[in-house]
């Protein structure tokens, strides 16, 4: 990927579809991608800067909009077209975060206290599942108008969690010993499980690789399957790919 142009260190990067935003540790935020600006040369993946006045904190990129959150608690949401760029802001004190998935973002303003949140969208597109983990290690879901307690193994509730992370009506926790624990609808063998049938309760994956030890420390979830991102025990980097009908791939 061509990155010239961009002003600074790259710190976060966020995809969807076939666009890419990313933001720089001189608060600048460059976007390029397939759905936007046809006068832009994407063949190169040539990107584009955003005009952005204030402190960026975090970044986010849907299907076609892209997001930003200031440290003023305003969310503005650019609708990324082929001839113009429109904007829309939202600012109130009680905004501190947002999720977001392919489709649509959800401000963090009515979550309960919490450790981790997340959200999903089933494979069609019309149903969506939010979801937030406590510092207890209790899991909660979005019912109605309610939050409805997920049950967690003892054993899971032990540990010391570091990412949770929701796709697809899915949930992936991962711990800070590196053990993955999943549930969820499963229909494409997300959960790496290696069948495709749900899985109503937390159940540990085998990371076994021969006799590789693996110890993950961050989760990508995509179609393709499961990625895990870490280091071998041997401190060399690794991507691991679960899904249903194939085995452990280490790249």
């Amino acid at each position: 990927m061509n990155t010239t142009g961009i002003d600074g260190k790259i710190v976060d990067v966020c995809c969807s579809a076939a666009n890419i935003v990313v933001l720089t540790d001189t608060n600048k935020v460059y976007y390029s991608g397939l759905r936007i600006a046809s006068n832009h040369n994407m063949a190169n993946h040539t990107f584009v800067p955003l005009p952005i006045s204030k402190k960026i904190i975090k970044i986010g990129m849907t299907a076609t909009h892209l997001i930003t959150l200031s440290d003023d608690h305003t969310v503005t949401t650019y609708t990324l077209g082929m001839d113009k760029t429109t904007t829309k802001t939202i600012q109130k004190e009680s905004i501190i975060d947002f999720a977001y998935n392919a489709k649509e973002y959800y401000l963090m303003e009515e979550i309960p206290p919490h450790k981790f949140w997340d959200t999903s969208t089933s494979i069609g597109g019309f149903e969506t599942e939010i979801g937030y983990w406590t510092e207890n290690n209790e899991f909660f879901i979005q019912d109605g108008q309610n939050w409805k307690q997920v049950d967690v193994p003892v054993e899971l509730a032990k540990k010391n969690i570091i990412c949770m992370r929701m796709y697809m009506m899915n949930v992936f926790v991962l711990t800070e010993s590196h053990e993955l624990w999943v549930k969820g609808r499963n229909e494409r063998g997300e959960l790496g499980l290696g069948h495709n049938e749900p899985v109503e309760s937390f159940v540990k994956v085998d990371l076994k690789y021969g006799d590789r030890e693996i110890a993950p420390n961050d989760i990508a979830c995509s179609i393709y399957g499961t990625v895990l991102l870490g280091k071998l025990v041997d401190r060399s980097p690794f991507a691991i790919t679960r899904s249903a009908f194939s085995d452990i791939i280490i790249k």
